[in-house]
């Protein structure tokens, strides 16, 4: 039988794990199991030996004291296994509540891992190690064949069921119908059974009726909302587009909702106009002009429509932004400084 083997002392070797089982039997074999990167031990071994001298030794060595390290010693059972996965020539089991990971050569498991893989299904590296093959569902740990339906076709992508309708069908009650397309659509390519209305049609109960563009408007590429937006110096309201009035220092805009226009650089809206901005000394302007339309340099903070100088006090830092400041470590930010930090 293999025993995995946890909670070994950092220096274990081969022989010193040999030698604490074989008062119980004769070892087959005996080995620390190794970073990938280093030849440090992970803590972890795995012992083989007859049956009979295994459980002697479960029984005498699991929960043993050496070193200050409680040993774990069980038996590798295929149920107890989570799932398998390899790393180059090594294999790692990870195993349900042991919660550790144990390195042993990928043939020492060969026969076990192919032994757990029933009927009709393919070893993977997740979950129960296995899954049930296309046209096959799992069931109480065997793959049984599934029934699929005209128009259908087996796939392991769909857990439920074990099959999928073919394109243009879609799953109703264990049958694949065909998918009722209404003029001016087509089937999804992306989904099957599904389908959508075509460019200048929007969907309404299962129907694809035309987009009602106003005049001064053009259809665009949105599949939600009006699927219409005005031309540029116009805005909608009431399901027409209306011209604006682009004030001074403005730009019309292609938009369906807002003003229809919006302020140039260095300036503001304010009451339907578009004022100037004033920039205060270590200010600057902002895109897009919102709110004040100006933000203080590295170094300022805003106060009121200044930007006065940021006072950094000892051993704290600009933060990224570079309006404020934060504590270095390991000191603690107050309102009025940085306080050592206590620590146990």
């Amino acid at each position: 039988m293999m025993l995995f083997v946890g909670n070994l002392p950092a220096g274990t070797s081969d022989g010193e794990l040999e030698e604490l089982f074989s008062p119980y039997g004769v070892v087959t074999s005996a080995r620390i199991t190794t970073s990938t990167f280093s030849d440090r031990s992970r803590g972890f071994g795995v012992v083989e030996m007859l049956r009979e001298s295994g459980e002697l030794a479960i029984s005498e060595l699991n929960g043993q004291q050496i070193d200050c390290m409680v040993l774990r010693v069980n038996e590798a059972k295929g149920e107890a296994m989570k799932k398998i996965r390899h790393s180059g020539s090594i294999t790692f089991l990870c195993l349900i509540g042991l919660q550790l990971c144990i390195g042993i050569p990928g043939d020492a498991l060969a026969e076990t891992a192919m032994d757990r893989v029933p009927e009709n299904a393919t070893a993977n590296s997740y979950g129960s190690g296995w899954r049930c093959n296309a046209g096959f569902l799992e069931s109480d740990g065997a793959c049984e064949a599934v029934e699929i339906p005209e128009h259908g076709y087996a796939t392991t992508s769909s857990y439920r069921t074990g099959w999928e309708c073919s394109h243009g069908f879609k799953e109703t009650d264990r049958s694949c119908i065909p998918l009722d397309v209404p003029a001016n659509a087509y089937i999804d390519p992306n989904r099957g059974d599904s389908w959508k209305c075509g460019r200048g049609f929007r969907a309404a109960d299962n129907t694809c009726v035309a987009i009602d563009v106003p005049q001064d408007g053009h259809l665009n590429e949105s599949i939600h909302g009006l699927g219409w937006e005005c031309d540029r110096g116009y805005r909608s309201k009431g399901g027409a587009c209306i011209a604006v009035t682009v004030p001074a220092n403005a730009y019309p805009t292609y938009t369906t909702y807002g003003n229809g226009w919006e302020c140039r650089r260095g300036y503001k809206e304010i009451d339907g106009e578009c004022d100037s901005i004033r920039v205060p000394a270590n200010g600057y302007l902002t895109e897009p002009a919102r709110g004040s339309g100006w933000a203080c340099e590295r170094g300022f903070r805003a106060n009121g429509d200044q930007c006065v100088e940021l006072r950094v006090p000892a051993n704290a830092h600009l933060d990224y932004g570079g309006n404020d400041w934060d504590c270095n470590k390991p000191y603690s930010k107050r309102s009025d400084g940085c306080v050592l930090t206590k620590t146990e």
